[in-house]
């Protein structure tokens, strides 16, 4: 093989590999904004929904008790 083609195959070879690291990269990057974006979903939807309910809850038994306290 002559020095040019090695040359190229060197070169075409490195350009490969950095354009496969790139790939991943951004693929990496994808999956972890979908990990995030999935993470926010399931708070909006179930934790943060629970939390919400259970405070909304807290503060009528506490009103409903005032009330029932006030009218004795």
């Amino acid at each position: 093989m002559s020095d040019v083609q090695y040359a190229i195959e060197e070169l075409v070879n490195e350009q490969v590999d950095s354009r496969i690291d790139d790939a991943i990269s951004d693929n990496h990057e994808m999956n972890s904004i979908r990990d995030d974006i999935s993470e926010l979903q399931a708070k909006l939807e179930g934790d943060l929904a629970d939390e919400v309910a259970n405070k909304v809850l807290e503060i009528i038994i506490a009103k409903l008790v005032r009330r029932r306290e006030e009218s004795k």
